[in-house]
């Protein structure tokens, strides 16, 4: 707080420090916003194929067990091996899109995989507890 310049109230000077703080946190929070948008809408383009190889594996799981636990997560990275080359190749224009945009090529590919990935273990690990 300090004196205004006629001395005739008191002006507070950590108001806009406080609104200059919530407009940056604002900001980063909205592009924070705008990457996880665009990651979803990159994620929707395989996400179908993705969840059917998924579904197969659930079901194989279901009825092999953890002695084919090996051979389906080595199907499922080769699948995801595969999408990433197909996407790579088909849509190789679009990544032009999501650069101009601010998201890079390694950050997609690494939230997607990742996501899909992790998606995929939780599946399977309450496959096995409800088997």
């Amino acid at each position: 707080m300090c004196w205004t310049a006629s001395g005739a109230g008191i002006r507070n000077s950590v108001r806009p420090a406080l609104i200059n703080e919530r407009k940056n946190r604002n900001r980063i929070d909205m592009r924070l916003v705008k990457k996880i948008r665009l990651i979803g809408h990159f994620y929707r383009s395989f996400w179908l194929l993705s969840s059917l190889i998924t579904a197969a594996c659930m079901v194989l799981f279901w009825e092999y067990g953890f002695s084919i636990f090996s051979t389906l997560l080595w199907f499922k990275l080769a699948t995801l091996f595969l999408i990433f080359r197909f996407i790579k190749s088909y849509k190789a224009r679009e990544f032009y899109y999501y650069h101009n945009l601010g998201v890079s090529k390694l950050l997609l590919w690494g939230v997607t995989l990742s996501f899909d990935l992790l998606v995929y273990l939780i599946l399977l690990f309450q496959v096995n507890r409800f088997r």
